[in-house]
């Protein structure tokens, strides 16, 4: 009997662990899928939004639940070598993007050259996405 009601308590805390750790995977992928789409509608904004960009790479993307903002670190790479590294917030139904948010001691001269690059980008850019896949955005 004491064996049992022993195998029964296992089963159930087992079927728990397995339960949890599905719906942890499940809430994973969907945070995964959620920010890939928020990085390629951002990649394609910004592409809109300032001129010869070369590379587009997102690190440490962020979602709050209330009240529903994203937002992602962006490092942008331009045709003359000059790296500008900021966070932005997203909205999946922007075509353009000037949102930025600086920080250090350079945020003012940074802010600036940013500014001064507003336009569109032609060529084709690498973007890196923040699960380290790349692609060519044409």
């Amino acid at each position: 009997m004491k064996k049992r009601i022993l195998m029964s308590f296992l089963g159930v805390v087992l079927s728990g662990f397995l339960i949890f750790g599905a719906v942890s995977y499940f809430n994973h992928q969907t945070e995964l899928k959620r920010n890939r789409e928020y990085e390629t509608s951002l990649a394609k904004a910004l592409k809109n939004s300032y001129k010869d960009i070369k590379e587009i790479q997102f690190s440490d993307p962020s979602y709050s639940d209330k009240p529903g903002g994203w937002d992602v670190k962006v490092q942008l790479t331009f045709r003359d070598g000059v790296r500008l590294m900021y966070r932005t917030g997203h909205r999946l139904g922007d075509t353009v993007n000037h949102d930025s948010i600086f920080s250090g001691p350079t945020l003012d001269e940074e802010s600036d050259k940013l500014k001064s690059r507003v336009g569109y980008t032609e060529n084709q850019i690498k973007v890196i996405y923040s699960m380290k896949t790349e692609v060519i955005l044409k």
